[in-house]
Formats: structure tokens, C-alpha cells, sequence
């Protein structure tokens, strides 16, 4: 107890100290666009003494002309050529004392169809919130015992290709399996990436997750497996190229974001590197210019990481055939598919939120969705048949027995996930009260589930909570119900939508809370639907909540 609110304690101190990181980072600037009539205002009082006004940069001058005063502030004007150098310009003032004052940076780009701001889009970041919380809730109510028990039950008697002796994680040495060799068969490859897996996993779940990924690719494709990784530094380079001579981090066309989120579902350890590659371009061609650069490239990121490993989250793209029947491995494809697409289709709306502006991918967001949700049911169906070839073989390559995670490599992990929610979060509300009451909504359970041993059990409350799919249309009602609430209010946009996060925040904090205390039914039983008594009403009225599911979150209902 003493170590946990140790480490509790941490966090908070360093939350703290990188809250001021966080809103330093989102100091306003200006962004402007070519071919147009660009204006900047200064106070009076100041630009009484100021001799010119002059737009620097790129090796580029343009002198502001002043047109009258407008509420107490003078306005000067200056037209962008339909040529002018896109990057980064400063605002300079040439005093009549002789000195100069910079009055700000200005990001001149392409037409991008205006600047946005979300915190007047109260429906989209509505729509966003929504999201978030609902999917967020969904993965976070599936408990530890369910995880345990959809994990491949071959994973204590995984297949031993070799001598090795990690801690009898991940696989035995109890006796010796045949596998099916790939194309290019390779043990060496097989040993690292079981190795890998289960050593990683120790220090850092995800980077565990990405290593195992692309393990039944390996089933078939042996050493060939190795041109996934190649291809997808390619695709991060092909990116970047796309999007070189705009200035700033922006999404490349819609061919290459589709590649690029293919490859990502494949195996998310190749879409990771296409990430790496893309960042480090971006990185050395100084496109990271402000705190919006640097949330657009991490939300391009997830988007072409994260759909296999939220799927993954929702319903298990692998599972044991002796312990699940076709049914509800349909189920596993259909909710799977469908919710990932759904989130995937959120991610694409979301980067004109990062960027502040409305980026050309956003106008293809359900496009990119539907595809993602394709081709994420394909590799469900391929995962399928590769473990029913060789679920041993499988076991190995892709262990589900791993070490757990050590106590300061979690604590890590919660402060990145802080870090990032506080990052994201801020470009759509600001550094306000809400910011802040939404993150120790959103952390509060994760962090006291590192001790949630210590509460009491009621296997009531485990069969009471909503998850899965009655979690989502939960939460998409509540929001609804919100939103109904705030808009018969008379509320600024920028405080409605800041109002409706925080409030989004609480139903997901209060399932975190009472699945503590709702962790697991009596030993021997199982969730009440999927009882041997309710399998009729289960495949019955499972499809129901299925399709009034997918009516609520695609708006048809």
C-alpha cells in the first residue's frame, strides 16, 4: 500500500510539472493562406510609434498597409501572393525609437478550406467526446477475468522451438511440437519474436503488442514477413513526400492515408515504423513548428498504429476454437470491425481538431472508416483460419502468457497517458477547469485499479454493469441526453462544448469506479447472457442490440 501511494504521488508531481509544458506548447499563432487579404490589429497606443509593419521570412518581405482604426486598434492589411513561400513568418514592427518588436509568428499554407476552431464546433466536438468516452468505457469494462479467458487457452502449452529459458513465460520446454514451416521458413525469426515479446512485455505493454502483431503473418510467410517493416518505412518516406513544400504537418492524400492504415490493420509494428520514418522527415525539414504540428503527427499516428490493437481491445482477433463456437466468433468479427471502423472514422475528424484546421482527409472520414472496418474483418477471418492450422504454432509466435507489467514501467505509462490526454485535450478546450476536471475523471480508475484487489467483490454488480455493445449505446444515449441538456441553455459555444466533455467524463469515471467493486461473477459462473439457460434470448436479442448500436453511433437512429 505504501509503494502505491508512493508511485500515486509521483504521478501526480509529475503531472503537475508537465501541465505547464502542456499549455506553453499551445501558445496561439497566427495561420494564413495564400491568395488572400491577410490583417493584423494593434492597439493604438502602440502603433502610434511603430514606423512599419513588415510580414518576415523565407527570404520574403511584405510591408503591411494600414486602413483605420476599429475599436480602439489599428488594422494594417497585406495580400498574399498566390505564390508567396509557404512555412514560417514572423510579425515584425520597426519602432521610431529605432528597435523592433515582434508582435507573433504567422504559418502561411495552402488552401485548406479556413481555420478551425473547436470549441465553436459544438457538434463535432460533441460527436468526438462521445466517441471517446463510449469506446473508452467499452474496452475498460471488459475486466480481467474476461481477458484471461478469451486469451488462447494453449498458452501454457505453447510451442517449444528451442532452448530457452525465460521464467517458463510464454511457453514450455515440456516437449517439443512440429509447426508449419512458411515460405521461407526461419527458427531464428520464431525464437526473436517470442522472445521479444515476452521480454518487452515487462516494460512496455504496447511495444509487446506491436512485436507480437504481425505473428500470423509469420505463419504463412516465414522470413518473408520481414518486407512488412520494409514497406512500412516506404509508406511513412511516401508520405512525407506527399505532403513536402505545404509548410507543416498535414494528412497526405487519401490513396496513401488508405496504404498507410492497411498496413497498420496488417500488422501494427509496420505501421509504427511508417510513423517513426514520417516523424523523423518531418523532424529534420523543421515541420514541427508549433503544438499543432506535433498533435497532427501524433494523430496521424494512431491512425495508422492503433485499429488492430483496438480491435484486439473490443474482441480478440485470436481465440482458441475448443473454447468459442461459430457464433460468437461471428459476433467477434461483426463488433470488432464495426466499432474500430467507427473510431477510426472519429480519429479522421479529430486531426482537424490537433491541426486547427480542416485538413483534406477529413472530407473522406467515413470513407476511411468503412475500408478500415473491411479490411480489419479480413484479418479476423485470417486469424481465424491460421490458428485453426496451428493453434500451437500460433501460441509461440504470439504469446497471451506474458510477465506483467513492472510497477515503475505502469507508472510510466500513466503519466504518458496523462501527458497525452492533457495534450490532445487542450487543443480542443483550452488550459480550463474542465480540462482538468475531465483528466482526473479519465485517470482515477485506472490508477486505483492497481490496488483494486483491496475492495470487496459483488458478482451482482459484475452482471449489472453494462459493456460491450449495451455500454456503447449507454453512453451514446447519455451523450444524446446531454446534448439535448446543454443546447436549452444559454451557453457560449466555447462553454457548451467545454461543459459537455466534462460531462461526458462522468458516466465512464462511474462504471470505472463500480467495476472495482464488480470485478468477477462466482467462481464457476459466467456472465448471466452468455449462460447455457439464456443462449436462446442471447442470439436473439444480441443482434438487436447490434444493429440499434450501429444505428445510434452512425446517426441513422
Amino acid at each position: 500500500m505504501r509503494r502505491f501511494f508512493a508511485l500515486f504521488s509521483l504521478a501526480l508531481i509529475a503531472l503537475v510539472m508537465g501541465a505547464g509544458t502542456a499549455n506553453a506548447a499551445d501558445t496561439p499563432r497566427l495561420t494564413w493562406e495564400r491568395s488572400a487579404m491577410q490583417e493584423v490589429a494593434v492597439d493604438v497606443a502602440i502603433s502610434q510609434n511603430i514606423q512599419s509593419l513588415e510580414l518576415l521570412g523565407q527570404s520574403q518581405t511584405i510591408q503591411f498597409a494600414a486602413q483605420g482604426i476599429n475599436n480602439g486598434r489599428q488594422i494594417y492589411h497585406a495580400l498574399l501572393p498566390a505564390s508567396f513561400p509557404l512555412g514560417e513568418y514572423t510579425v515584425r514592427a520597426y519602432l521610431q525609437d529605432g528597435t523592433s518588436r515582434d508582435f507573433g509568428s504567422v504559418r502561411v499554407i495552402e488552401y485548406q478550406s479556413g481555420g478551425y476552431n473547436p470549441l465553436t464546433d459544438v457538434k463535432t466536438t460533441t460527436t468526438l467526446a462521445v466517441t471517446f468516452f463510449a469506446l473508452f468505457a467499452t474496452w475498460a469494462s471488459r475486466d480481467q477475468s474476461e481477458r484471461w479467458e478469451e486469451r488462447d487457452r494453449y498458452a501454457g502449452d505453447e510451442t517449444t522451438l528451442g532452448k530457452f529459458d525465460l521464467d517458463s513465460v510464454g511457453h514450455t520446454s515440456a516437449e517439443r511440437r512440429k509447426h508449419s514451416a512458411g515460405l521461407v521458413s526461419s527458427i531464428a525469426l520464431d525464437h526473436w519474436r517470442n522472445e521479444s515479446v515476452i521480454r518487452t512485455s515487462k516494460y512496455s505493454a504496447l511495444i509487446s503488442r506491436l512485436i507480437s502483431d504481425g505473428g500470423y503473418l509469420q505463419f504463412s510467410l516465414g522470413s518473408l514477413v520481414l518486407f512488412f517493416p520494409l514497406i512500412g518505412v516506404i509508406g511513412g518516406a511516401l508520405a512525407f513526400s506527399n505532403i513536402s513544400g505545404i509548410g507543416f504537418v498535414t494528412t497526405p492524400s487519401l490513396a496513401i492515408s488508405l496504404f498507410l492504415v492497411v498496413l497498420g490493420i496488417l500488422d501494427a509494428g509496420a505501421g509504427f515504423l511508417a510513423s517513426v520514418m514520417f516523424g523523423i522527415l518531418a523532424l529534420t525539414n523543421h515541420y514541427f513548428a508549433s503544438a499543432y504540428d506535433v498533435r497532427t503527427f501524433l494523430g496521424l499516428s494512431v491512425l495508422w498504429i492503433s485499429p488492430a490493437l483496438m480491435a484486439n481491445n473490443a474482441r480478440a482477433l485470436r481465440r482458441s476454437s475448443l473454447e468459442i463456437g461459430r457464433w460468437d466468433r461471428c459476433a467477434d468479427v461483426l463488433v470488432g470491425s464495426v466499432l474500430t471502423g467507427w473510431a477510426v472514422r472519429s480519429i479522421v475528424i479529430g486531426l482537424n481538431g490537433f491541426s486547427h484546421l480542416t485538413l483534406p482527409l477529413s472530407d473522406h472520414a467515413n470513407t476511411v472508416g468503412i475500408f478500415a472496418g473491411g479490411v480489419l474483418a479480413l484479418r479476423y477471418l485470417i486469424e481465424e483460419y491460421v490458428n485453426r492450422r496451428n493453434p500451437y504454432y500460433m501460441s509461440y509466435l504470439s504469446p497471451e502468457s506474458t510477465h506483467r507489467q513492472h510497477s515503475t514501467a505502469r507508472l510510466i505509462s500513466w503519466m504518458l497517458r496523462s501527458i497525452l490526454f492533457l495534450f490532445f485535450a487542450i487543443s480542443f478546450l483550452g488550459n480550463s477547469w474542465q480540462l482538468w476536471a475531465a483528466l482526473a475523471l479519465f485517470m482515477t480508475p485506472t490508477v486505483l485499479s492497481a490496488i483494486k484487489n483491496s475492495f470487496p467483490n459483488s458478482s451482482l454488480l459484475y452482471h449489472v454493469l453494462p459493456v460491450g455493445i449495451p455500454s456503447i449505446i449507454v453512453m451514446t444515449l447519455i451523450g444524446r441526453g446531454y446534448s439535448q441538456l446543454i443546447s436549452n441553455l444559454e451557453l457560449s459555444p466555447a462553454n457548451a462544448t467545454r461543459t459537455i466533455f466534462v460531462l461526458m467524463a462522468i458516466p465512464g469515471f462511474i462504471i470505472g469506479l463500480l467495476k472495482l467493486f464488480g470485478r468477477q461473477p462466482k467462481s464457476g459462473d459466467v456472465r448471466w447472457y452468455v449462460r447455457p439457460n439464456m443462449k436462446l434470448g442471447y442470439r436473439v436479442f444480441g443482434p438487436v442490440l447490434f444493429i440499434i448500436a450501429t444505428g445510434l453511433v452512425t446517426g441513422v437512429i
